[in-house]
């Protein structure tokens, strides 16, 4: 499946179904540093990317916000 370059706000409501109601929940519950994810939804950073694919149940590349994606250009994936 293709990056559908998903929006800050699509990746914020998906979590928010998840029951996350903010970043920082996500952050304590993975021991990730403070911010990680907030800056992950504006920058490619693999950490919060693996946390979120993980919580949303996709690859990160099904975000279309993956750094690690074989062969794929990082600026192609974020708008």
């Amino acid at each position: 499946m293709g990056a559908d370059n998903w929006s800050r706000g699509k990746i914020r409501y998906h979590l928010e179904s998840k029951g996350y109601a903010t970043f920082t929940e996500i952050e304590a519950e993975y021991g990730l540093p403070p911010a990680t994810i907030s800056s992950t939804i504006r920058f490619p950073l693999e950490k919060g990317e693996d946390v979120i694919s993980s919580i949303l149940g996709l690859h990160p590349a099904e975000i279309g916000r993956a750094v690690m994606v074989p062969g794929v250009c990082v600026s192609s994936l974020n708008p």
